[in-house]
């Protein structure tokens, strides 16, 4: 059997092996995405069909040069998995690969020579060549000076398919490289002899990514801090009114929690100590927590969480059981999720001092509906709450 080995590329032709595994990298043009977009994702094998390039390469245009990589690499698209949308209907990958084998062939090929070129077991080869015989894409004959070989030839078909593919692929690639220019094309080419030079290049892309990467991040969290609150603004129409809550006997229990998204610790306190007690929630139940430091605080926040329940009980470990005073305050009810309570907050507290009040006590909020009665988000409804008086 006569053996196919994998011929050396030309200097066009190694772009080939650059492009196929680090053009999208070394340099930074649009050309290349496109590149990689229409040569990667066909998924280029090892394999190479190259012919030596021809005399008084500098004398040629250098339209005729983009043209010539061009026309070298999609000759190796072809072969070996390159395909047009149009014959993917009738042929298969594996099949247009072998198409693109016999096409590169000056007068045909064996089904031993196909499985050595194309690394497929000769059942496989010989299962497509069956195929492809079936819609005429191919013809097999003995060969005249020997009998004992059969040769498979392109039919007209299939021929002139694979040149129209290949056209058009040469006519696509030659407009890349084209819009790369030729500075950038033989970088590529020396890159590739200098495996040293082409190391580094690749290490100072790779941190120019990094940093890339890094800022690009940055400014997809701001565009979506900035998208979250074009929705708030949208949705921001905060009613605050004044209101008075009466005494009420609630369960109380004070506590330093690491912080305030640590809220629910309270509550689960509340919870265990009381589950064992006949309460009854008070109607209308209120379920709150204050907050009694005098500013904001990072963390060891001091709170205390109350619930309204009817009838005397005893206190327990954490648990207090008292009768709270009732409270004026300036109110905002809102719906959704606790992520916008921080601007509730700060809309309240403009509004107190834009309409002549003053602070008269911590702030606190009441739970209408908390997590403990839906587990969607959207649905709680919670009203902020600062205790005013006239100023």
């Amino acid at each position: 059997m006569q053996s196919f080995p994998k011929s050396r590329p030309s200097p066009e032709g190694r772009l080939l092996h650059i492009f196929a595994k680090m053009s999208c990298v070394i340099l930074d043009r649009s050309a290349q995405d496109l590149y990689y977009l229409m040569v990667k994702g066909n998924g280029i094998s090892e394999i190479s069909i190259f012919h030596p390039a021809p005399a008084g390469e500098t004398e040629r245009t250098l339209m005729d040069f983009f043209e010539q990589v061009a026309r070298e690499q999609v000759r190796a698209m072809i072969l070996n998995h390159a395909r047009r949308e149009d014959l993917s209907q009738v042929f298969s990958q594996g099949e247009m690969r072998l198409l693109g084998c016999l096409n590169a062939g000056a007068d045909g090929r064996t089904a031993g020579e196909l499985s050595t070129l194309l690394d497929l077991s000769t059942a496989r080869i010989a299962a497509m060549l069956n195929n492809l015989e079936r819609k005429g894409a191919i013809t097999r004959a003995r060969d005249t000076a020997d009998r004992r070989r059969v040769v498979v030839r392109l039919t007209e078909q299939g021929r002139n398919e694979v040149q129209t593919s290949f056209n058009e692929a040469v006519a696509c690639l030659s407009e890349v490289y084209r819009r790369m220019g030729e500075a950038d094309t033989r970088e590529l080419l020396r890159l590739y002899d200098d495996r040293a030079a082409l190391d580094a290049r690749l290490a100072a892309q790779r941190t120019r990514l990094e940093a890339l990467a890094a800022d690009t991040a940055q400014k997809l969290r701001l565009l979506d801090t900035a998208r979250e609150r074009l929705r708030k603004e949208a949705d921001m129409n905060y009613n605050v009114t004044i209101k008075t809550l009466p005494a009420r006997y609630a369960a109380c229990v004070r506590m330093t929690i690491p912080c305030y998204e640590a809220e629910g610790m309270v509550w689960d306190v509340l919870c265990r100590e009381t589950d064992h007690m006949p309460l009854v929630p008070d109607d209308p139940c209120y379920c709150s927590v204050t907050f009694l430091d005098e500013e904001y605080k990072e963390r060891d926040v001091l709170i205390e969480a109350s619930k309204t329940v009817r009838g005397r009980h005893p206190d327990t470990e954490h648990v207090r059981f008292r009768t709270l005073p009732p409270v004026t305050y300036a109110g905002c009810v809102y719906r959704g999720s606790y992520a916008q309570i921080s601007d509730v907050i700060a809309a309240v507290a403009a509004w107190v001092t834009a309409n002549g009040y003053e602070s008269a006590g911590p702030m606190f909020n009441i739970y209408h509906v908390s997590p403990h009665e839906t587990q969607n988000p959207d649905e709680f409804v919670t009203e902020v709450c600062f205790p005013v008086r006239e100023a």
